[in-house]
C-alpha cells in the first residue's frame, strides 16, 4: 500500500471519485507537496491533495455512504397500557370507543431492529368523516398518534378510510402500518358501529348476536 497513493490514504476510493469529479487525477508521492501539474489534468499527491479535496470528500462519502431509511407505523403501547383497547359505556345506549396507539419507526440496512423516530403524525381520513375534519395532526408527542374511533352521535354506522403520512425532515412522507389488523397496509378500512370497531375485518375481540363485545375477548382501556 505504500507505492499506492489512493488506497494507503482511501482503501475504499472515495479520494480517487472526488478527484475524478473534479476533472484531475491522484499523484505524487506520499508525503509531498507538489503543485498541480499542467496538461489535461491535475495532478495532486500528498498533504496539498488532503487539504484541497477535503471539503469535496465529506460531502461525497456522505452521499455515498448513506443507507435508504423506511419509515413506517407500528400498534405499539405506551409503558404499561396497551397498544389497542377499547373505552365499554356502562349506561344503556352509550357507544364504545376503540383506542389504538401508533409509533412511527424507521429501519435501514444493518440495523437490528427498528428505532422510533420523533416526527408530527397525520391522519387522512376519507368517507365519514370524524370531528376532527379530513386532515389532522396528532396532538401526541412527536412520534406518537393515539387514534380513537367512535361512532358519532346520531348515526347507526359509520364508514371511511384512513391513512398517515409523516413529516420528515420538511417532507411528507406516506407511512404505511406495519404488523397489525392482517398485515402491512397503507390504507386501513374502518367500520365504526355503537358495539364495536372494525379495522381491515379485525374487531379487536368477539361480539355477541347483538353487536356488542364479549367480556373477556377484548382488551379493556385503564
Amino acid at each position: 500500500m505504500e507505492n499506492d497513493p489512493v488506497n494507503y490514504y482511501d482503501p475504499l476510493g472515495l479520494w480517487r471519485s472526488v478527484a475524478e469529479m473534479r476533472g484531475g487525477t491522484i499523484g505524487g508521492p506520499i508525503g509531498g507537496d507538489e503543485e498541480p501539474s499542467g496538461g489535461g489534468g491535475q495532478a495532486i499527491g500528498g498533504r496539498g491533495f488532503l487539504a484541497m479535496m477535503m471539503p469535496d470528500f465529506l460531502e461525497a462519502s456522505s452521499i455515498i455512504l448513506k443507507k435508504p431509511r423506511t419509515y413506517f407505523l407500528v400498534v405499539e403501547g405506551l409503558g404499561s397500557n396497551p397498544a389497542d383497547c377499547y373505552h365499554v359505556p356502562t349506561t344503556p345506549g352509550g357507544v364504545v370507543t376503540r383506542e389504538i396507539t401508533y409509533r412511527l419507526k424507521f429501519m435501514e440496512e444493518g440495523m437490528p431492529s427498528p428505532m422510533g423516530y420523533p416526527a408530527v403524525i397525520w391522519e387522512h381520513v376519507r368517507g365519514d368523516l370524524p370531528n376532527t375534519g379530513p386532515d389532522s395532526p396528532s396532538s401526541s408527542a412527536p412520534g406518537l398518534f393515539i387514534d380513537t374511533h367512535s361512532v358519532l352521535g346520531g348515526k347507526p354506522n359509520q364508514y371511511s378510510t384512513q391513512s398517515f403520512t409523516a413529516m420528515i425532515n420538511g417532507v411528507s412522507v406516506g407511512v404505511p402500518v406495519m404488523g397489525a389488523f392482517g398485515g402491512d397496509r397503507q390504507e386501513l378500512t374502518i367500520e365504526k358501529h355503537p358495539g364495536y370497531v372494525s379495522i381491515n375485518g379485525d374487531i379487536g375481540g368477539k361480539i355477541d348476536s347483538s353487536g356488542k363485545l364479549i367480556p373477556g375477548t377484548y382488551t379493556p382501556c385503564p
